[in-house]
């Protein structure tokens, strides 16, 4: 035995986490091979060989949760033992338990009853000492995943597990024949016994779990975990699906005998086919759980399993090989789909829902939860098929129809039940069906699998990127961790990629970090996202980064602060605007005067254009002041055309006055002050004066506030005056004030 790697100083780091998780997934597949050898539907054929019923059948199957009835025991254990040891320990007792069944054959044509003894007492030992070796097993996986990754952990070993059900369900149906001799059976098992030892040296690799500080005794972190909202409700949930499900899978096979006729290799077979199901469902799970959340996927696993017992109590005659192939094909499918899917779905919940501290504690909880209702489960199954047999004129597809007719009116039941469970933040059940509809959403999904396992700084900014095409909100919390990389390439992409994600408290949280906390990088592309998404948690970070000396960053806090209209930072800005040289801040600062929207802001835009700024501050500043003065959609293409040829806007103003004249005719006079604007526009006196006539007779007004005066003034100070620029935005402004007073 090795020695285990100690977790109980610290997390582990992501090299030894990843070393932990391989062991586990290989220890996984061996245990998963000796436990199809060993238990299941082997054990059933085995027993319906040697003439067990319905009741024995559901009996045996009962001692596979009769370990989750005794991890309480095994809690007393660990305590003396660590998780761990026991766990390996008692791995290696349990395939001693389970030897005395190879002798079962020995006694099969004699003393039947003593076969049947051994195969009863070598699974009940089995399984004890399985549960003792268990007990820990939650908490294990704890230690060696991380929160973010847990789902789709546990989603890639259910596809191991299942993907090595499958193969040792073929290597079964294909080595059995129509009646196979009973050697045959205790070869297959003995090889299990084999295997399932070998895997045991992987569990001493496995870290021990942190010894939790406040866990306490199992009856406290019962009471603690009672009292959470919402835990009552899961837990009779799980106990209500364990004991549905028990009694569902255990009697497919004998169903497919019984009502069928099917041989024992035919039925293993159809095993294997419900294994394909428990891999497509890993695929599914491993993909969406830590995306979309447990919530959603136990109800649609739970509705799977629903319609498969739907299935199995209408089913029509299946009078061919190939009819009973596929039916009973689909049915052994979508059963174990979604009985598989719904188990891992409500074992990921169970870590959503419950403290780490608690986890050793609630673990126990959590197979007690399981294992009682399922050994119920298996037990009332036999029994009440072997009831319904008893009945006269009931025929054998007869007791199957009402039996599993039953089953579908409860999970009716369960399913409402699910729907009642708290979210825990994941999706809802309609939105995961619209995810499965959705080519961007799958693309997304597809993209966000890639990023998980990324390693260079130039793959994760590639598929950031590509990811903020999706759009999709299914990559926002990836999108979101991506902000904490060291690479200001990444975290830009990032923060591009989450303009068009929805505004979200998670969000506006890592917005308000990334101001604060990365200034000179991407500071300023997070203060422009707060504002265009309208997230008032920022404002006391935009507030205070108007005196950060990153100038990008006091740019887009100003506009973002007009953008959130947070009245009392407009002083401040205005003083940043009136005092500061810097081009960045002056084209911003009359950005955000602009949508502040005050008329008396006016003055100091227009102030900007005396010292003789460059072109594009210019135009901004021009543009701020056409807004200011209400006039922004119409002045913008009048403007472009005359940026591009002087005359040619000119000749617009000219048309926009002719075709305002004809919808509404103004007075000769003022027309003529109109016109007198643009014919003298290349005369500095002769539009100053026209200019003047014109402002005296066509008063500027925005909300109440007269600004004739400030646009007079503007228009006499020299620097400005002299600037065809402003001249032209001049005459719009009173071509366009002439009409709006009408």
């Amino acid at each position: 035995m090795t020695d285990t790697i100690a977790a109980g100083d610290g997390e582990l780091t992501p090299r030894q986490m990843r070393t932990a998780q391989r062991n586990f997934t290989l220890f996984s597949f061996l245990n998963v091979v000796s436990f199809h050898l060993l238990t299941g539907n082997l054990i059933a054929l085995y027993a319906l060989r040697l003439g067990a019923g319905d009741l024995l059948v559901g009996v045996l199957y009962s001692f596979i949760p009769l370990g989750q009835l005794v991890p309480l025991l095994g809690r007393l254990i660990v305590r003396r033992l660590g998780t761990v040891r026991t766990m390996g320990i008692f791995w290696i007792a349990r395939y001693a338990l389970m030897s005395p069944i190879l002798l079962a054959p020995l006694f099969a044509n004699n003393s039947a009853p003593v076969s049947i003894w051994l195969i009863a007492a070598s699974v009940v030992g089995f399984n004890l000492a399985r549960g003792v070796a268990i007990t820990g097993h939650n908490a294990i996986v704890g230690a060696i995943t991380t929160e973010t990754e847990r789902g789709s952990f546990l989603s890639r070993n259910q596809l191991v597990i299942h993907t090595a059900g499958i193969g040792a369900g073929l290597a079964i149906g294909l080595l059995l024949q129509e009646e196979s001799p009973l050697f045959l059976y205790s070869l297959l098992m003995a090889a299990g016994i084999v295997i399932g030892l070998s895997s045991t040296r992987l569990v001493f690799r496995f870290p021990e779990p942190p010894a939790p500080d406040r866990a306490g005794g199992f009856l406290a972190s019962l009471g603690r975990t009672l009292r959470r909202p919402g835990v009552p409700r899961f837990l009779t949930l799980l106990a209500v699906h364990s004991f549905a499900v028990s009694m569902v899978l255990p009697f497919l096979v004998v169903y497919a005998k019984r009502a069928h006729g099917l041989g024992d290799n035919t039925a293993m077979l159809l095993g294997a086919v419900g294994g394909a199901g428990a891999i497509a469902m890993a695929l599914v799970s491993a993909f969406v759980i830590d995306r979309v959340g447990a919530k959603p996927l136990i109800s649609l696993f739970t509705a799977t399993l629903a319609v498969t017992t739907v299935m199995l109590a209408v089913a029509p005659p299946l009078d061919s090989v190939t009819a009973v192939w596929v039916y009973l094909g689909v049915v052994f499918f979508f059963a174990t789909f979604g009985a598989a899917g719904a188990t891992s779905a409500n074992s990921v919940y169970y870590f959503n829902l419950t403290p780490s501290a608690d986890r050793l504690n609630l673990g126990i909880l959590y197979f007690l939860v399981v294992g009682i209702p399922a050994s119920l489960g298996s037990l009332g199954g036999g029994l009440v098929l072997d009831l319904l047999r008893s009945v006269r004129g009931l025929e054998t597809s007869d007791v199957y129809r009402v039996y599993f007719g039953a089953l579908a009116v409860a999970y009716v039941g369960i399913i409402m039940l699910a729907a009642r469970l708290e979210r825990l933040g994941a999706y809802r059940v309609h939105d995961l069906l619209g995810l499965f509809a959705s080519p961007r959403d799958l693309r997304a999904l597809a993209l966000l699998h890639r990023l998980k396992g990324s390693r260079t700084s130039d793959t994760e900014q590639s598929l950031v990127r590509r990811l903020g095409g999706t759009p999709s909100r299914l990559a926002a919390p990836d999108l979101l961790r991506r902000l904490d990389s060291p690479r200001f390439a990444v975290r830009s992409e990032a923060l591009d990629s989450l303009a068009d994600m929805p505004a979200t408290d998670e969000l506006a949280r890592a917005l308000i970090a990334e101001v604060s906390g990365q200034p000179f990088t991407t500071a300023h592309k997070a203060a422009d996202l707060i504002g265009r998404k309208r997230l008032t948690d920022g404002v006391e970070v935009l507030r205070n980064s108007l005196t950060s000396p990153d100038v990008f960053l006091v740019g887009k806090a100003m506009v973002a602060l007009a953008q959130l209209g947070d009245q009392s930072s407009r002083a401040t800005i205005e003083e940043l605007f009136r005092s500061t040289e810097n081009p960045r801040l002056l084209i911003h600062g009359a950005a955000a005067l602009e949508l502040f929207g005050d008329p008396a802001s006016l003055d100091d835009v227009l102030a900007v254009l005396e010292r003789a700024p460059s072109r594009y501050v210019r135009d901004e500043v021009i543009l701020s002041a056409a807004g200011i003065l209400e006039m922004a959609n119409s002045f913008y293409p009048l403007y472009q055309g005359f940026l591009g040829n002087a005359r040619h806007g000119l000749a617009m103003v000219t048309d926009y006055v002719a075709e305002h004249q004809e919808r509404a005719r103004l007075a000769p006079a003022t027309l003529n002050l109109v016109t007198a604007l643009v014919a003298g526009f290349p005369d500095l006196p002769a539009f100053r004066a026209a200019a003047g006539d014109a402002l005296e007779q066509i008063p500027v007004v925005v909300r109440d506030v007269p600004l004739t005066a400030i646009l007079a003034e503007a228009l006499a100070r020299p620097a400005t005056g002299e600037l065809e620029h402003f001249r032209f935005l001049l005459a719009a402004t009173i071509a366009y004030y002439a009409w709006r007073r009408l």
